[in-house]
């Protein structure tokens, strides 16, 4: 019997999903090594806390529902075996967990205990996400391809004629042709960026100079780099930093970020910090830091989404393009920003390691 024990025991301590035991009364009274190591909390912590108070060291925020909801529901008799809820984690993570319940009589008149198995799906979710981000990059590349197509020809008469008017109207009309102009060529912008953010060349792929490749960006960049009020400032790394993809698209990505930065800086002063270095892994990162206006957390979530923008006369092609270019490269983008205080966009390309491995 003490074997079976101790064999069970090892199982439970071994397995790769968070295991809670919580008696009749509401108490926990028993976690595996993989709770500990999934929330940051230790056994001390939670160990003997009612079903509310150990809830409440995972709670995201008091108007969402929680563990605490279904497991109340689950002691007052309303069924729900299986949910699936984000939880924050001691350092403030927040992450997603598939939880499946049961209860189990402990025999002898001693009762039933809630046993909670959770599963911590959040890579799942992640990817998710990407597959579903992907279809949608798809399926509106068609859809901008089609309509970059459609705009030009008129584009380019409406352009022509209000040009040919404008050296024969008089002061009195000259405003209203100078409008048309201004309106046209806001429509060729967006016509650019559908045309850029429909195709991508996959073929043409080179080993391209990283540090080269912002030296030259920054060069496009610097009307608006001049007019504004920030300092910028360059520290590239000293390693020979090589990206295996498409020049211009990778100019796409630098400059894309950049001038997001820029823009971000209006009216304010401080920095913008561009940045490059190698990873301990081999892996090329570059990061795009600034002081601007910040992104609020709502906004935050559908930056990359296509059209989407805040910005007045925005295409909201940009970002979804460093995106799109990105992943075509087999990097990775990550976004951090607070309201006030700025923003930094981190860009992670694979090294020369990686890509060597994939040809082999």
């Amino acid at each position: 019997m003490e074997y079976l024990r101790s064999y069970l025991e090892s199982i439970l301590e071994s397995t790769n999903a968070s295991i809670i035991v919580i008696n009749q009364e509401g108490k926990v009274e028993a976690v595996n090594r993989e709770t500990e190591r999934a929330t940051g909390y230790s056994r001390g912590e939670m160990l003997g806390k009612d079903v509310s108070d150990f809830v409440r060291l995972f709670l995201i925020s008091e108007g969402e529902p929680t563990i605490r909801h279904y497991l109340l529901g689950l002691f007052e008799g309303r069924e729900k075996d299986s949910f699936e809820l984000q939880f924050r984690t001691k350092t403030g993570e927040v992450r997603h967990g598939l939880f499946n319940t049961a209860w189990v009589e402990k025999g002898g008149n001693r009762g039933r205990s809630l046993i909670l198995v959770a599963m911590d799906i959040t890579q799942m979710k992640a990817l998710e996400q990407q597959v579903i981000h992907a279809e949608k990059l798809a399926s509106l590349g068609t859809l901008a391809a089609g309509i970059a197509h459609d705009l030009n020809n008129p584009l380019t008469i409406i352009s022509a004629d209000a040009q040919l008017l404008k050296s024969r109207v008089g002061d009195k009309d000259m405003e209203k042709v100078n409008r048309i102009l201004e309106g046209a060529e806001r429509i060729r912008v967006l016509v650019r960026d559908l045309t850029t953010y429909a195709r991508f060349d996959v073929a043409g792929k080179e080993w391209v100079d990283f540090n080269q490749l912002i030296e030259r960006s920054l060069l496009l960049l610097h009307y608006e780099i001049r007019k504004g009020d920030f300092d910028l400032v360059l520290e590239l790394s000293p390693d020979n930093l090589r990206v295996h993809g498409n020049m211009s698209s990778l100019e796409q990505v630098v400059v894309n970020l950049i001038l997001n930065s820029i823009q971000a800086m209006t009216g304010r002063t401080g920095k913008i910090l561009v940045k490059t270095c190698l990873r301990p892994d081999g892996r090329v990162e570059f990061r795009v830091e600034d002081q601007g206006a910040g992104i609020s957390e709502e906004n935050l979530a559908r930056i990359f989404e296509p059209f989407f923008s805040t910005k007045k006369g925005g295409t909201g092609l940009g970002l979804s393009n460093v995106l799109r270019i990105t992943n075509e490269h087999r990097g990775k983008v990550k976004v951090e920003s607070k309201v006030g205080v700025g923003t930094i966009f981190i860009v992670v390309f694979p090294g020369e390691e990686d890509i060597k491995k994939s040809e082999w």
